[in-house]
């Protein structure tokens, strides 16, 4: 089935639910059980709630739409931390949404930000976004910075003091030549970014 045909298949799914504007949790129910239902992001507005706060809910459509869910969460079950590993897994899935805000528990919380840099970096898939949005405490943090160049966070969004580390000029010369490797679709090796860091102010004794 084409591309085309897929879209005209989810909206005639949609359509079904065109008319109800909160779903009773019978009837969120009976769409969970929907096979149909690929992604949950055009009818999110029709939970309410009640229903968008429960855990096992939430555990069912987070890997449809993880960053419309998100957003769609409200702060409190965002900062629980009995939600936290759900939280890891929703924004692990894919790329952290420009614009998207970490609430304030999680931007400041170390265990969790390596955590989610470490998935990044495992999948392949860039943090800047992500790295952004954390605390300023956290991105002073050397092992913190480090682990996020290392997936993909560009020196131009890290703090002074570490544009004149060697290690994190090393941690981004090695992330521009893996990305080269691994990528079939990366025809060359491409340090434009190195002039962010600061060069004239670095210790290079012994490191090339």
């Amino acid at each position: 089935m084409n591309r085309a045909k897929l879209v005209r298949k989810q909206n005639d799914i949609y359509d079904a639910y065109k008319d109800i504007k909160v779903f009773s949790e019978s009837q969120l129910k009976k769409a969970l059980s929907n096979p149909n239902i690929k992604y949950w992001g055009p009818l999110l507005d029709k939970i309410p709630y009640h229903l968008i706060t429960d855990k096992k809910i939430v555990s069912r459509i987070y890997k449809t739409d993880p960053m419309a869910l998100f957003k769609r969460l409200p702060i409190s079950f965002k900062n629980n931390k009995k939600n936290k590993d759900l939280m890891l897994k929703m924004l692990t899935i894919q790329t952290f949404g420009y614009n998207e805000k970490l609430p304030a528990k999680l931007k400041k919380d170390k265990d969790f930000v390596l955590k989610a840099l470490r998935v990044y970096k495992d999948k392949g898939i860039n943090s800047e976004n992500f790295y952004e949005q954390i605390s300023a405490s956290l991105k002073a943090n050397k092992q913190v910075t480090h682990l996020a160049i290392s997936s993909g966070t560009g020196p131009f969004y890290i703090p002074k003091k570490f544009k004149a580390d060697a290690d994190m000029l090393q941690t981004y010369i090695d992330y521009v030549n893996n990305r080269y490797k691994q990528s079939k679709f990366i025809k060359s090796r491409n340090y434009f970014k190195f002039q962010d860091f600061n060069i004239v102010n670095m210790d290079l004794t012994y490191q090339y």
